[in-house]
């Protein structure tokens, strides 16, 4: 009977302990959405660009009340000195094939009038915009399934808690201008779905480069990167062409996605579709 009792007590504790650990991360929770909700709203206050399309403190607390962050333990990085040329050639591998090639081609075809034009006014050439677009969109096949509050939310979460304190600042700010975004052309934000770190349409873009860097490739009076092939193409130049192609195409391609092994694809995609 004593040491029943004695296992009763302690799975008693177990219990209590599991609960109060529970407990705990909601709290934890709790006080980080509060933190992201208030730094949101005074991005969106302060800010003069996004003021005409501003959220009370209530309707954010409201809209992110739902929105669960997937935490991740945060990794340590191993150092490798091949890493980049592993990266590179899983990309040579998914996008140099020859059918990836030939949908590249047969893409330039359908669009040649909209990349032509394109390449006339920002000085990008055709083959580097299509290159841009089958590998963040795969041809608009892939605009990505992921709620974008929550992946927005998520990655501001997995930032603090790993202490990488201007990333976090960096998606208070992508999510100030995507809830403007979705005010300004009437979007619910609880359904619009993109990559999992929030990047939206068929040139992927994040909201501040969606804000300042689409361009209407149609001429339709509207900008939809979701739909428009013209508008993505005429955006994806544009991006470029004020982030420096002209001086410095790698390192444009490298403020298009910091990563070396997606510039040196985009080249390399880009030569093979000359041939």
């Amino acid at each position: 009977m004593i040491k029943r009792g004695w296992l009763l007590l302690l799975l008693l504790i177990s219990a209590a302990a599991v609960s109060f650990a529970a407990a705990r991360s909601s709290d934890r929770n709790q006080a980080m959405r509060a933190e992201f909700v208030g730094a949101v709203s005074r991005e969106l206050a302060f800010n003069v660009e996004l003021r005409p399309y501003n959220y009370s403190r209530q309707e954010l607390e409201v809209l992110f009340a739902g929105v669960r962050a997937d935490i991740k333990p945060a990794a340590k990085k191993h150092v490798t000195h091949n890493g980049s040329a592993k990266k590179i050639e899983i990309y040579r591998r998914i996008f140099l094939n020859k059918d990836a090639v030939q949908m590249g081609r047969a893409y330039g075809h359908l669009y040649a009038d909209k990349l032509r034009a394109a390449e006339q006014r920002y000085g990008v050439p055709q083959e580097i915009i299509i290159a841009i677009i089958c590998l963040e969109s795969g041809f608009g096949r892939n605009l990505g399934n992921a709620d974008a509050m929550t992946a927005l939310y998520t990655t501001y979460a997995n930032s603090v808690v790993s202490e990488k304190l201007v990333r976090a600042r960096e998606f208070v700010k992508q999510t100030a201008y995507f809830l403007a975004l979705c005010k300004k052309e009437r979007w619910d934000p609880k359904k619009v779905l993109g990559s999992s770190a929030g990047a939206l349409g068929i040139p992927q873009f994040m909201s501040v480069a969606w804000w300042h860097y689409a361009a209407d490739g149609d001429g339709d009076g509207r900008i939809n990167l979701f739909a428009s092939h013209p508008d993505a193409i005429f955006s994806a130049a544009n991006y470029l062409f004020v982030h420096g192609w002209k001086q410095d195409h790698r390192g444009s391609i490298l403020k298009y996605n910091y990563d070396s092994a997606y510039a040196e694809t985009i080249l390399a995609y880009a030569e093979a579709l000359r041939k």
